[in-house]
């Protein structure tokens, strides 16, 4: 969100309680951006700027939200059992087992799993299959190579 549209936000928000940016305290905006929780970054630029031209408290701050350490993980045996599920599984849509499988066997991220093309995937003369990955061509496992083969 653009830093006017953010500014535009946080004013209209004043407005509808009744706040003036003098008056501004810091449990008020530590309400606002428990309300807006995208909007802290803009929020943050809108706050520095009030301050430099003496609109607002100097004292107020936009704090960054902590977000808690993942502390779940899965071990070793879960993700075997999902590996194995993804290479194993027929009932499972074909997309789905190779975006599994890529990101169990070679720690893809879905964000980058989505963006590959059939055109990565290719086999040699001996029929072995390979998934070019940036400029690297990475042998695939027989099972998943026959999820990924070409139909």
């Amino acid at each position: 969100m653009s830093g006017i549209r953010i500014a535009a936000a946080s004013t209209a928000w004043l407005d509808h309680e009744d706040l003036d940016l003098t008056e501004l305290t810091q449990a008020d905006l530590d309400r606002y951006l428990t309300e807006h929780p995208t909007k802290h970054r803009g929020t943050r630029a809108f706050i520095r700027w009030a301050i430099m031209r003496r609109l607002t408290d100097k004292n107020l701050t936009a704090a960054a939200p902590r977000w808690p350490f993942p502390i779940d993980f899965l071990d070793t045996d879960e993700l075997d059992a999902q590996l194995s599920r993804c290479l194993n599984d027929t009932g499972l849509p074909r997309g789905i087992r190779i975006a599994g499988a890529l990101s169990r066997l070679y720690a893809l991220p879905l964000t980058r799993i989505v963006t590959l093309t059939a055109d990565r995937y290719t086999q040699d003369a001996d029929g072995q299959g390979y998934l070019t990955l940036e400029h690297n061509p990475v042998l695939l496992p027989p099972k998943l190579d026959r999820a990924c083969g070409r139909e």
